[in-house]
């Protein structure tokens, strides 16, 4: 919905913005919990996911109002 309204580019930048501070905080746990590397990758893959199905929603619309 955030890509329909403000455009792919901001949805995506949106979605990396809130990842890179999801980052920052998960380098600081582990420090403490070295296990928590196993929830750092799961939420990497989630992020990708998440920019794939944006990027699948663009064509989608482009597609739709391309040919009809």
């Amino acid at each position: 919905m955030i890509a329909r309204i403000f455009g792919v580019t901001f949805a995506i930048k949106l979605v990396e913005r809130g990842e890179e501070l999801a980052q920052e905080g998960y380098q600081k746990i582990l420090k403490e919990i070295p296990e928590a590397e196993t929830l750092i990758q799961e939420e990497e893959e989630h992020e990708n996911k998440l920019i794939q199905l944006v990027r699948e929603e663009r064509w989608s619309t482009w597609d739709l109002w391309c040919w009809g």
